[in-house]
């Protein structure tokens, strides 16, 4: 995708600021409250944004010391200082589920949740939606507003499910963006055998949080067909969107687990997985992809051309940074049905490399993500395996759930975190992973996770990145299903590796947990934490706010909601990278689209650059720490 500076003239920029400063926006506008225009720069890394210099080629005259304005209050001048992040203190988060409404709530068996701001009053909502239930209940969403804090400066939650419109739908998963572009958040939700009465399609947002079905929009039926007696529906297991072909809108990706009817849960081979172009107003065109079909599959068993691989989970950022969304899928179904028997399919992962105009390659095998070739537990490498004469050979894959990209090593491009169920009896099957980008040309990955420190555990389900203390590391966690499985925590440590909390310096200490969400609920600088599955407890952090901190929110010109944006920065402990995303992981979490990044003891953020989702540049400079800004491709920059 072609890059382009955003530039603005000097004088212009410069007035813009005046204006702001004098509050001549007729609404009493303070210092706390100014904006400013975009920078003048082409210089990219190289650009100051605190350098006010000549207005004219070859001008020599300083400027009347009256007419001087002032950066804005945001902008940091003079060096940034660098200083040590502050070291948690235990327990690191607290359960407040109860002070905030949550627990007083009827949620109906949850089990994913969605962090979206859904009556844009600018405060990060939840949606929640259960996994399975039991007649006579439906798969039906629960909306759940963040009201703000009251008079004694508590915040609380209220439940606004039936104004929302959605209190009756049934879906299997919702993926929040704003698809026609009117500056509100709308929701694609998914269907299958489990919410087998729902719609597939959009759902558009009147801009206060009221939705209203604007139909399938040329999506294909989630029928497959009937086999004695029952209807098949697709598993439509995980989805995302993205502007993938650089028009401004948003277009749609979702993948397809085992198929089934509400009576034969997933007996049924899975379809290939499904790209729709968008065109800005609910409507979609479906766009083909390559075969999906693992050739080794084809080789031993040919009658089985034409399967696609079983998703669980899909994930879309820029990992070649190249200026458009790539796609990661993690499938699964991999291995030997049960102990002692033949391996069925090869489920690799798929890594979609967009070549622009709607062209995908899978360059999963290339890059290393997908499968490895090292077993369970503490087993490096398997043989392949053999059956009654047969060979099969390895690696068989993954039975991949969650996943979730961000650049763990702070080098500037992003990493990729995938949760895996090793079962005991698939000897082939892939760990839970950390693969390390190594960056350009050949955008290869190197799987580290016990290198880095993760130990082994044959349940992991859902995978998360985000900095806990601030410290401008991403820190990891996990969750997981089976018997007395916990939530584990890991910090990363400042030589990269990750060390693993205690469940008493982590304060929650919770059996069979869900996935969970991350927000700053609470708007205090850092990211607490949201499960639903298992506990519905919300987790307010104890610890970030001992360490700077800088949080961005965006509205790009299309779309509007600046999906695929991706924002770079600088601080002592190296580059830091967010990229924002809409849909993520197993039956979709929603990230917030607010980005967070910790900045340890530096007084500021160094070279803060977005790159618009239509690749244009636009570079704040040097920003004070501990700000929260709202920033308009093209015009304000506010403090909110």
């Amino acid at each position: 995708m072609k890059r382009t500076f955003l530039a603005l003239s000097l004088p212009l920029a410069l007035a813009a600021v005046a204006l702001a400063a004098c509050g001549s926006d007729g609404g009493g506008g303070s210092a706390d409250t100014a904006t400013t225009a975009v920078d003048t720069t082409t210089g990219g890394d190289d650009a100051d944004a605190t350098t006010v210099g000549d207005t004219e080629e070859g001008a020599d005259t300083e400027a009347p010391a009256d007419t001087f304005v002032p950066p804005p209050e945001w902008q940091h001048e003079g060096p940034i200082v660098p200083g040590a992040a502050v070291s948690p203190v235990a327990p690191l988060f607290v359960d407040v589920a109860a002070d905030v409404g949550i627990s007083a709530m009827d949620l109906a068996s949850p089990g994913r949740a969605m962090v979206v701001d859904f009556d844009g009053d600018g405060r990060d909502d939840l949606v929640v939606l259960p996994t399975t239930v039991t007649a006579p209940a439906t798969m039906s969403p629960k909306f759940l507003r963040n009201a703000g804090k009251d008079a004694q400066g508590a915040v609380h939650f209220e439940d606004v499910t039936a104004a929302s419109g959605m209190a009756t739908a049934e879906t299997d998963l919702m993926v929040f963006a704003d698809i026609d572009n009117d500056g509100d958040e709308d929701v694609f939700t998914g269907v299958s055998f489990r919410a087998a009465n729902g719609q597939v399609g959009v759902w558009l947002n009147d801009g206060a949080g009221a939705f209203t079905f604007a139909g399938a929009g040329g999506i294909a039926s989630p029928v497959l067909g009937q086999s004695q007696g029952n209807t098949i529906y697709k598993e439509i297991s995980a989805a995302s969107l993205a502007d993938l072909d650089g028009d401004g809108f948003l277009d749609l990706y979702y993948g397809t687990w085992y198929s089934g009817s509400p009576t034969t849960d997933g007996q049924y081979l899975p379809p290939f997985d499904e790209l729709y172009r968008g065109d800005g107003h609910g409507g979609w065109t479906a766009v083909t992809l390559p075969a999906q079909t693992n050739p080794l599959t084809v080789q031993v068993e040919p009658g089985l051309a034409g399967t696609g691989r079983p998703t669980y989970g899909v994930a879309m950022a820029d990992f070649d940074d190249d200026g458009d969304m790539d796609i990661f899928v993690n499938n699964y179904g991999a291995g030997r049905p049960a102990l002692g028997s033949a391996p069925s399919l090869w489920e690799w992962n798929f890594l979609w490399r967009n070549d622009g105009a709607m062209q995908f390659t899978d360059v999963g095998v290339e890059a290393g993500v997908a499968a490895t070739q090292r077993g369970i537990g503490g087993v490096e490498k398997e043989d392949a395996v053999v059956f009654q004469g047969t060979t099969y050979p390895g690696p068989i894959g993954g039975n991949g759930f969650g996943c979730q990209w961000g650049d763990l090593d702070n080098d500037g491009d992003m990493d990729l975190a995938v949760g895996t169920i090793a079962h005991p009896d698939y000897p082939q099957s892939d760990r839970t992973m950390l693969h390390y980008n190594q960056g350009g040309p050949d955008w290869k990955f190197s799987e580290e996770s016990k290198a880095r420190g993760l130990e082994y555990y044959e349940d992991e389900l859902h995978p998360a990145l985000m900095d806990v203390d601030n410290d401008g590391r991403l820190d990891f966690a996990m969750s997981r299903l089976r018997g007395g499985s916990k939530w584990e925590l890991y910090l990363q440590q400042a030589d990269q590796k990750f060390r693993m909390l205690s469940y008493a310096e982590t304060g929650v200490d919770i059996q069979r947990p869900g996935p969970t969400v991350w927000l700053d609920y609470d708007g205090d600088g850092d990211l607490d934490f949201f499960m639903p599955l298992g506990a519905s407890v919300l987790m307010e952090n104890q610890v970030g706010q001992a360490n700077h901190w800088l949080e961005l929110r965006l509205v790009a010109t299309a779309p509007r909601d600046a999906t695929g944006a991706r924002v770079t920065i600088t601080t002592s402990v190296g580059k830091q990278v967010r990229e924002v995303t809409s849909g993520n992981g197993h039956y979709n979490t929603q990230l917030s689209r607010h980005l967070m990044f910790g900045l340890g003891g530096d007084s500021g953020a160094g070279n803060v650059t977005i790159r618009w989702p239509n690749g244009e540049v636009q570079v704040l400079g040097d920003v004070k720490a501990d700000r929260r800004l709202l920033v308009t491709q093209g015009g304000e920059i506010t403090a909110y």
